[in-house]
This record gives structure tokens, sequence and C-alpha cells, in this order.
């Protein structure tokens, strides 16, 4: 009796028959450079090659398909356009010129349909490196640069639809994630990355030039909507968020402790932070250049405080205006309507709008440690 998954693969061989006229172990491709392997047997085995449980087809001139290893399956349509499947149950979707799909290991899906790539290679999908991973880009195109959706580790997802010249990756570093979710909606030049950790997840919805990080940990998660040249972290700990929400050049860290949430929305070059402790909060509305840290400092973690800034500026990055809440614990500071203030609450209470020049040295002496990578010098 012929199982279901032989009998999906032979109704598939028989079609591909009739399509290419199989009917030899090496043939000329056909005028539209079509070819197909099945189960060891190839049109053009210098393009189309498979195991003897595998099926690759290839439509397009220099397209090319290869299904290795046990029930792989590699389709690849588009000129120049490449589909690998190498593994257990792997499977390879390319649609689209000049992309690529590969799957490999075990049971890991890559499909990448990608319209618009005009570079050679310019555009990938790649699920391996364990079990179950799902590397999906749909419309995504890479143009100036290269545009790759990676998935790796156990069980991970990796999706983009739109935009140009991203990179969104899911559960590696190293191998390192499990249940992490990336994903990207438009937008230009985006990274966004889940990893290391076990059921962390980043999301992107628009914009230009932003990173967006959710690693090494549990359940962090950190998302980035509009806006440019924005980074946001959430990392080092478990529980933690961040978000960001329009506007240009700004900052937002939710790291080194558990349950901290940083969000920001709107403005240009602020730096929001929720770090170095458990159960912090950090926000920023609508103000340009503030600096708004709740949390531990570079001597101790901070615990259940809270900081916030509301159409509050400063003049620049040599004058933020500052807020500080920590190490607490119950620690409130907050910052309304004002311009190059410091306010500080380091104890229990809360302070706000009150500042001082006191208040300054003390936010100096208590810079925090412990930034996520990629700051710059003053973060």
């Amino acid at each position: 009796m012929v199982g279901k998954p032989a009998a999906t693969m032979l109704t598939t061989a028989t079609l591909a028959t009739g399509l290419f006229g199989v009917t030899t172990v090496s043939g000329a491709p056909t005028a539209q450079g079509s070819c197909a392997a099945l189960f060891g047997f190839s049109t053009d085995p210098g393009r189309c090659t498979s195991s003897p449980l595998g099926i690759a087809v290839a439509i397009g001139q220099g397209a090319g398909a290869q299904a290795e290893g046990l029930l792989g399956l590699a389709f690849a349509a588009g000129p120049d356009s490449s589909a690998v499947s190498n593994g257990v149950l792997t499977v390879a979707l390319q649609v689209g010129a000049n992309g690529r799909a590969l799957a490999s290991d075990t049971a890991n899906v890559a499909a990448n349909i990608s319209l618009g790539t005009t570079a050679a290679a310019g555009s990938e999908a790649i699920a391996g490196g364990g079990l179950g991973n799902v590397a999906i880009n749909l419309f995504g195109d890479g143009t100036v640069f290269g545009h790759r959706v990676f998935a790796e580790g156990r069980l991970n997802l990796a999706v983009n639809v739109g935009g140009s010249d991203n990179e969104i990756i899911a559960g590696t570093f190293t191998q390192g994630g499990t249940l992490t979710a990336a994903v990207s909606l438009g937008g230009n030049r985006i990274q966004v990355v889940a990893a290391d950790g076990f059921l962390n997840a980043a999301a992107q919805l628009g914009g230009n030039d932003n990173l967006v990080r959710a690693s090494n940990g549990t359940l962090n998660s950190a998302a980035q909507l509009g806006g440019s040249e924005n980074e946001v972290y959430a990392t080092n700990g478990a529980a933690n968020a961040a978000a960001q929400f329009g506007g240009t050049g700004n900052l937002v860290y939710a790291t080194n402790g558990a349950a901290n949430a940083a969000a920001q929305f709107g403005g240009t070059g602020n730096v929001v932070r929720a770090a170095n402790g458990t159960g912090n909060a950090a926000a920023q509305i609508g103000g340009d250049y503030n600096l708004v840290h709740a949390g531990g400092d570079a001597s101790s973690d901070g615990y259940l405080n809270a900081a916030f800034s509301a159409l509050s500026s400063g003049r620049g990055n040599l004058e933020e205006n500052t807020v500080r809440a920590g190490p607490g614990p119950l620690a409130v500071a907050g910052s309304i309507g004002q311009d190059t203030a410091t306010v500080v609450q380091t104890g229990p209470g809360i302070t706000i709008n009150r500042s001082s020049s006191a208040a300054a040295r003390r936010a100096a002496a208590k810079a925090p440690g412990g930034t996520a990578a990629g700051a710059s010098a003053r973060r």
C-alpha cells in the first residue's frame, strides 16, 4: 500500500514528467530554460538535481533547483533564481528573478517571493540549522543592498512583507533561539532580530533605517512603528518590553532585569531607558532630546520605579532634558512641558517638574551602566 507522502510525490512526479518530457536520466533543457529532477532523474543535471527521494523543479533562464536529502522539495521560478532543499522534510520555494530560497536540516521551510529584486542573489529566505524553522519573504526586494529573511534554531519564525533591503532574523546567535518570532511589514533598510532565548518577539511596521531587537532571555518583546533611524532593544532578562512610535534618531531600552518597560512616542534624539532591576517603567511623549531613565544605576539595581517626560525638550545632545527615577524602590520622576531641566528622584517618593543644579549633579554622578550594544558614547 502506498502511503500518503509517497503518493503525493508520485503524483507530482507524474505531472512534472508530462510538463518537462522526462524520459531519460539526462536531456537538453526546454526552450524556456526550465528543468526538473525527480527521484534522482534529471532533465538537466547542471541545474536541477535531486536525491532518490526528492523533487526539484526550475522554471526560467538560468534558474536552478536542488532537492537533496530525504523527502525534500525545491521549486524555483524566475530568471537566475535558485532553490535548494537539503535535509529531511525540507521545502524551498523561490518565485522571482535573482532570488534564493534555502532550507536545510530537519522540517524547515523557506519561501521567497520577491518580484522586484535587481541585484544578483539580492533577496534570500533561509531556514536551517535546527528543527521546524520557517522563513518567509513576501514581496520584499533587494535593490541596492541584500534582502534577507533567516530562521535558525528550534521552531522559530521569520517573516517579511514588502519593503526593501531589510534583514529579518529569528532564533539565531549560534542557534540559541526557541519559539522566537521576528516580523517586518514594509519599511526599508530595517533590521529585526529575535534571538538566543525563549519566546522572544520583535516586530517592525514601516519606517526606514530602524533596528529592533529582542534577545538574550525569555519573553522579551520589542516593537517599532514608523519613524526612521531609531533603535529599540528588549534584552538581557525576562519579560522586558520596549516600543517606539514614530520619531527620528531615538533609542529605547528595556534591559538588564525583568518586567522592565520603555516606550517612546514621537520626537527626535530621545533616550528612554528602563533598566538594571525589576518592574521599572520609562516613557517619553512628544519631545526632543530627552533622557528618561527608570531603574538602577552603575552601583545597584532598582525596583518598581517610574520616569516620564511629556512635551519637554532639551536643546541638543549635549543639553538634554533629563528625568531619572531610581534605584528606589518606588521612586517616581516626571517632566511636563519643561526645557532643558533635570528632575531626579532616587528613593521612595514623587518628584515632578522640580529642577535644581544639585539634581543635575546627582544625575551626572549616577549615570547607569549596562546600556545595550550599539549605543553612542553619550548614551
